[in-house]
């Protein structure tokens, strides 16, 4: 039985899903931060295989080479196709390229513009082929950008293809559910200084748990919730003696309010441009549960929504470009 691996490099997470026969076998996402360590990414990429075991085809994408341990996208690009094809160990290595097609590693570093950051690409394909009727818009929160496609009749119809047009189109707004820096979202009446991120926001909210022994966070002390509240605190110039609870809470939510109406505006002006009915909206993510707040706030009960940790699991939802390259590679014949 042929096994296919679908793998998403990104900047802070590695991806991954195989489907064997019709189904997902797993997913999986491990945190890697490239940006600190790029000559470690092929030993990651070494412990992501051993974790799955052997496949016999591999279809590849990828958002780290935009991190600033390279000097262009095309330096980035280069790098992690050379990392992955090292370590393919005699399985068949295709990238998905924003053509909409899988193409080898030698055209990949050549045509490397097409390959950066099209894992929004391979999950807008793929899901257009389950929802093929009327407008869908996919929305995939993940730990530090929100992707938002517009999928027509089953064909994505992104105004933008590159990072640079997708910002500038709405379809990819720079906010996440944990790494995004608090100061980005803040006014002229607090700190724009890394004091905190939005992992400290919904974590406060109850919508992160809680981990003492992960201290991956602004100030190095770990994701408790009084670690949390003091670094809001500090969002204010304050600290847990001079920053009341009420004025912590009161910050995350008007900050979370921001989020909720950068993501929504782009909605709007992504369904203008179409100018059609959202018949259904997908979400998915590791923010999934913040495209759900969204919507119901937004649009309530009015527009259908598929939560695609329900109908994939969570992993699997939280990995979706993994699970779309698993799941296109046999479509695709490769």
């Amino acid at each position: 039985m042929m096994r296919l691996l679908g793998i998403d490099i990104g900047g802070a997470n590695i991806k991954a899903a195989v489907r064997t026969s019709h189904k997902i076998e797993q997913a999986r996402s491990w945190s890697f931060p490239l940006w600190k360590d790029p000559a470690g990414l092929p030993e990651k990429l070494r412990e992501v295989f051993e974790q799955v075991g052997p496949v016999d085809v591999i279809g590849a994408t990828m958002t780290g080479e935009l991190c600033d341990c390279f000097g262009s996208k095309g330096e980035g690009v280069r790098a992690i196709v050379d990392a992955l094809d090292a370590l393919k160990d005699g399985a068949n290595l295709r990238w998905w390229s924003t053509e909409g097609r899988f193409v080898g590693s030698e055209t990949a570093k050549d045509q490397f513009l097409s390959i950066a950051a099209a894992n929004w690409s391979a999950g807008s394909h793929w899901l257009g082929r389950k929802y093929s009727e009327g407008l869908a818009l996919w929305i995939d929160i993940g730990s530090t950008t929100t992707d938002i496609i517009p999928i027509l009749d089953g064909k994505p119809i992104p105004l933008g293809i590159t990072d640079p047009q997708r910002i500038q189109s709405g379809e990819l707004v720079y906010t996440g559910v944990r790494r995004t820096p608090l100061c980005a979202l803040m006014g002229l009446n607090g700190a724009t200084e890394f004091f905190a991120t939005t992992d400290d926001l919904f974590g406060i909210l109850g919508d992160m748990p809680e981990y003492s022994n992960d201290c991956d966070t602004a100030d190095g002390k770990p994701r408790t919730q009084i670690a949390r509240r003091l670094r809001m605190a500090r969002m204010l110039g304050g600290d847990l003696g001079t920053t009341s609870e009420d004025e912590i809470v009161g910050l995350t939510h008007s900050l979370r309010k921001v989020m909720v109406d950068r993501i929504a505006n782009s909605i709007e002006t992504i369904q203008s441009r179409v100018g059609r009915e959202i018949g259904r909206f997908l979400v998915s993510g590791s923010g999934e549960f913040f495209a759900r707040q969204i919507h119901q706030e937004i649009r309530g009960d009015s527009s259908p929504r598929v939560d695609l940790s329900k109908l994939l699991g969570k992993a699997a939802s939280t990995a979706l470009p993994a699970v779309a390259l698993a799941m296109l590679l046999e479509v695709q014949g490769c």
